[in-house]
C-alpha cells in the first residue's frame, strides 16, 4: 500500500541503537506497524504491516532491550485490553487481557521481563497488571477518579510511578517504593490534556501537558528521594 490513514496518535518505541519500531491505530480500527532495521524501513518506507484486531485508541508498548521481544496492548472495542507478543522476531496472535476500560492504556518495562500495563476503567479508576519476571498477576484497581488516560515511568532501580488527570483537572500520581504502592497525591495544576512523563537520569522526572491557558507545553520537574 502507498499510504496509511492513521486515526490515533502512533508511538514509537526503540529496543536497540538504531533500531525502532511505530504503531498506530488505522482508520479500519487495525494496527498496523513498521521498522527501522538500522538501514532502512520494514516492510519498506511507505508500507505498513496490518497487524488485525478492532480496535479504538492508540495503542501502548514496551521492549526489553536485553532480548528485543516486544509487547504491544490496545483497548478493543468491546471496551476490554488486548495484547500480542513478539518473541524473536516472531509475533504471536491477539490475547485477550480482559477488563473494562475508558482510555487507552499505558505501559512500562524494567530489568529483563518485567513489566506493567494500565489504563483507567469505566469506574475512573485506574487498574493495573504486573509482571515482575514470574508472570503476569491479575487486574489490581489502584482507586482514583479520572478525566484522561495514565502514563506509568520508572526513574530509578525497582522504582516506578503513574500519572493520571483527575476529572478535577489536577494532575495525580503515586509512586511504587520498592516493596508497595504509595497513596495518591495532588500535584494540582490545571490540565485539558494527558501528561507524558519521562526519566532523564535516576530519581529524575520531567512532566509535560497542556494547561488551561491553552499553553502549547507545561512542564514540572520532579526529583525523587
Amino acid at each position: 500500500m502507498a499510504s496509511l490513514l492513521i486515526f490515533t496518535s502512533i508511538i514509537i518505541i526503540s529496543f536497540a541503537p538504531n533500531r525502532h519500531n511505530i504503531y498506530g491505530c488505522g482508520s479500519n480500527k487495525n494496527l498496523w506497524h513498521k521498522a527501522w532495521n538500522g538501514n532502512s524501513w520494514v516492510p519498506s518506507k511507505t508500507g505498513w504491516d496490518n497487524f488485525g484486531g478492532n480496535i479504538k485508541w492508540a495503542p501502548t508498548a514496551v521492549t526489553w532491550p536485553s532480548t528485543g521481544n516486544q509487547q504491544v496492548w490496545s483497548v478493543g472495542d468491546d471496551g476490554q485490553l488486548w495484547s500480542r507478543n513478539s518473541s524473536s522476531g516472531s509475533w504471536g496472535d491477539w490475547n485477550n487481557w480482559g477488563g473494562s476500560f475508558a482510555s487507552p492504556p499505558t505501559s512500562i518495562s524494567w530489568g529483563s521481563n518485567s513489566a506493567a500495563v494500565a489504563g483507567v476503567g469505566t469506574n475512573s479508576a485506574l487498574w493495573m497488571r504486573s509482571n515482575t519476571g514470574s508472570g503476569w498477576g491479575g487486574w489490581e484497581n489502584h482507586g482514583g477518579t479520572f478525566w484522561s488516560a495514565p502514563w506509568l515511568v520508572t526513574y530509578g532501580n525497582n522504582q516506578r510511578a503513574v500519572y493520571g488527570v483527575g476529572t478535577d483537572r489536577q494532575l495525580w500520581w503515586k509512586s511504587w517504593s520498592g516493596t508497595g504502592w504509595g497513596g495518591w497525591q495532588s500535584l494540582g495544576g490545571t490540565f485539558i490534556s494527558i501528561v507524558i512523563v519521562i526519566s532523564r537520569g535516576s530519581g529524575w522526572q520531567n512532566v509535560y501537558g497542556i494547561g488551561s491557558d491553552q499553553q502549547v507545553c507545561f512542564s514540572l520537574v520532579l526529583m525523587m528521594t
